[in-house]
C-alpha cells in the first residue's frame, strides 16, 4: 500500500492535471474526516497565562528546540481534554508574520479553573537567520485563538543563528523532491520552514529587484526557481510585455511551477548543473537565489558565463554566496558550500564582469567560523555589452 501511495504521489507531482485533481480530492477527504471540535467555548473561557520557564534554548536554522512553559487556566470555565486546547506559536519579524501556527502541543486532560499544567512545546525556527519574536498562544479547536479574544500571549525575542557547513552531509536534489509531497508542503523542499516564510522571502526578493530597477515590462530569468518563491510574487507584478523564465535542476519542480504559475508570459524549463536551456532570449535580470550556495567554484564560473551570454544591454546578474576566510577555494558539501572571500570576485573578473555588493550579513555570528551571506550584482562593462533582445523561445 505504501509503495502504491509513493508511486501515485510521484506521478501526481509530474503531471499538472493529475496534481490538480489529487489536491481537490485530498481537500474533500480532509473536510469529511476532520475531527469534531466539540461545542464552542464560552467567551469568558479564553483567559490564560503562558509562562516560559527559564531562558529559551538557543535556536539555529533547521533544528527544532524544546521550550518549557506552564499553562494556567485563569477563566471560570473548565477546559476540555482530548487535545482540543493546544499550545502553538507564531514567529514575527519586523512587523510581519514568518510562521503562523507553527505546530501544536495539546492538553491531554481537562484543566480546571485556577489550575496549571507544565508543557514542553517543540518549536521549529524559521530557516532564515536573524532576530525574531516568538509568540506563544493557546488555540481551541481549529482556529479559536486565545490572544485575539483578550488573553495574554507570551513573547520572547529570539536570535536564530545559521548552521556551519560541517553540520551537513551530501545531498541529492532528485531524492529530496522524490521524498517530498508537494500537495501538502511545497515550501519545505526548498528551505523555508513555513508557507509564510516562503512568501516573505519571495516578497523580499521582489522588493530588492524593484529597487534595482525591475519594472512590469522587465524580462527576468530565475535560475534555480524551485517551487516558485519569486514566481509567486511576480504573478501580479509583471505586465503582459514582461517575461518570467524559471529553470531548475528538478523536473518535479519545473512541472509543479508550470501548474501553479500558469501564465502566458511565464515559462519553465529544466536546466543542467552548469548549462541553461535558452538560446535566443535575452534578459534584463538573471537571478541565482540560493544557487551559488550549493555549487562548487568551477560550476559557479560556468553558470556565470551562461548568464553573461543571456544578459541584455544594461542588464544585471544577481546572486548570493556564503563567504569566509578559509584555506583553499571552498569548504563544505553541496548542501552548503562556502567560498573564500575573494573567490567570487575572481570568477567575475575572469569573465569581464563588474561586481558590486548589494548586502551582506553574518550567517552564524556565534559559530566557530564567521560566515557571511553576501548578495552581489554582476554586470558587463558598458563598452562590452553587445547583446540584443530576441523572441520567446
Amino acid at each position: 500500500m505504501r509503495q502504491l501511495q509513493d508511486w501515485l504521489r510521484r506521478k501526481a507531482q509530474r503531471s499538472p492535471r493529475l496534481y490538480a485533481l489529487l489536491r481537490s480530492v485530498k481537500g474533500r477527504i480532509r473536510a469529511v474526516r476532520a475531527p469534531a471540535e466539540g461545542p464552542p467555548l464560552p467567551p469568558d473561557a479564553f483567559r490564560a497565562r503562558i509562562e516560559v520557564k527559564g531562558s529559551p534554548p538557543p535556536f539555529h536554522v533547521g533544528a527544532a528546540a524544546l521550550v518549557a512553559v506552564e499553562i494556567s487556566n485563569l477563566s471560570p470555565r473548565t477546559w476540555p481534554g482530548g487535545r482540543r486546547v493546544a499550545l502553538s506559536y507564531h514567529w514575527h519579524r519586523a512587523g510581519t508574520v514568518w510562521a503562523f501556527d507553527g505546530g501544536r502541543t495539546g492538553l491531554s486532560s481537562r484543566l480546571e479553573p485556577g489550575t496549571a499544567v507544565p508543557l514542553e512545546c517543540t518549536v521549529r525556527p524559521p530557516n532564515t537567520p536573524g532576530t525574531y519574536v516568538l509568540e506563544l498562544d493557546l488555540v481551541y479547536g481549529r482556529d479559536a485563538w486565545f490572544g485575539p479574544r483578550g488573553s495574554e500571549t507570551a513573547r520572547r525575542e529570539i536570535v536564530v543563528g545559521g548552521m556551519q557547513p560541517d553540520a551537513f552531509g551530501e545531498i541529492d536534489y532528485e531524492q529530496i523532491y522524490a521524498a517530498a509531497d508537494l500537495t501538502k508542503d511545497y515550501w519545505g523542499v526548498v528551505g523555508p520552514a513555513s508557507a509564510e516564510e516562503f512568501r516573505q522571502l519571495g516578497q523580499g526578493k521582489l522588493d530588492m529587484l524593484k529597487a534595482l530597477g525591475l519594472t512590469p515590462e522587465s524580462k527576468i530569468l530565475d535560475v534555480g526557481c524551485g517551487t516558485g518563491s519569486l514566481a509567486e510574487t511576480l504573478v501580479d507584478f509583471l505586465g503582459s510585455e514582461g517575461l518570467y523564465y524559471g529553470t531548475d535542476l528538478s523536473e518535479v519542480a519545473v512541472q509543479f511551477c508550470r501548474e501553479k504559475y500558469a501564465r502566458p508570459n511565464f515559462r519553465f524549463a529544466k536546466n543542467g548543473m552548469t548549462t541553461l536551456p535558452i538560446e535566443s532570449q535575452r534578459f534584463d535580470f538573471i537571478v541565482f537565489f540560493s544557487v551559488f550556495t550549493h555549487t562548487y567554484p568551477a560550476e559557479t564560473r560556468e553558470l556565470l558565463a551562461e548568464a553573461a551570454r543571456l544578459l541584455n544591454d544594461g542588464g544585471m546578474i544577481i546572486a548570493d554566496v556564503f563567504e569566509s576566510d578559509i584555506d583553499g577555494d571552498s569548504l563544505g558539501t553541496r548542501a552548503m558550500i562556502v567560498l573564500d572571500r575573494q573567490r567570487v570576485l575572481g570568477l567575475a573578473e575572469a569573465l569581464a564582469l563588474e561586481a558590486r555588493t548589494i548586502s551582506e550579513f553574518a550567517w552564524d555570528p556565534t559559530g566557530p567560523r564567521r560566515i557571511d551571506r553576501v548578495l552581489r550584482r554582476f554586470a558587463k562593462p558598458v563598452s562590452a555589452s553587445r547583446s540584443g533582445t530576441g523572441a520567446l523561445p
